[in-house]
């Protein structure tokens, strides 16, 4: 089921200059919201002005799971989200590397409509960004570093 609304050409630009890593310091992610009438996908202007910009270069895991627990601080149950996440880690070899990581954040806490709304645009957001790995996280207990790097190293 569709949810109608479409993405915009703004997103997938800012998307894409997201993955292309094109200024000396980038965000650890990016955070898309609804808009309040629940007709358009938005950035989430309040919540990427608090997110961590690292160097672009950079592949201190420890720095990157700090930002991804920064994050869960400050999303609320109330409100889902739609995030992309630059997760950049070790793998089992000693390689260091990096991968875009999406993230549909949905509290079961979440009122009704706006998880049903969500949930339908999530399916069309996630098909145009085409990310490494998916996850669906619907409680902040599930927001697990260790976790998405599993699923992560899994997807080369």
């Amino acid at each position: 089921m569709s949810s109608g609304i479409g993405v915009s050409h703004d997103i997938i630009k800012e998307y894409n200059d997201f993955k292309m890593k094109s200024a000396a310091e980038n965000p650890v992610c990016m955070v898309f919201k609804l808009s309040d009438d629940l007709k358009e996908i938005l950035m989430d202007s309040e919540l990427n002005a608090l997110v961590p910009k690292v160097d672009k270069k950079s592949d201190d895991e420890q720095l990157n799971r700090t930002h991804l627990d920064f994050l869960k601080e400050q999303l609320v149950d109330a409100e889902p989200r739609f995030i992309v996440f630059d997760f950049r880690f070790t793998r089992p070899d000693g390689t260091p590397t990096d991968k875009i990581g999406y993230m549909f954040w949905c509290s079961d806490n979440a009122p009704v409509k706006k998880r049903m709304t969500y949930a339908s645009t999530n399916t069309v957001l996630k098909k145009k960004l085409e990310c490494g790995a998916e996850f669906q996280v619907n409680d902040k207990a599930d927001m697990d570093y260790n976790d998405f790097k599993s699923d992560l190293n899994k997807n080369k």
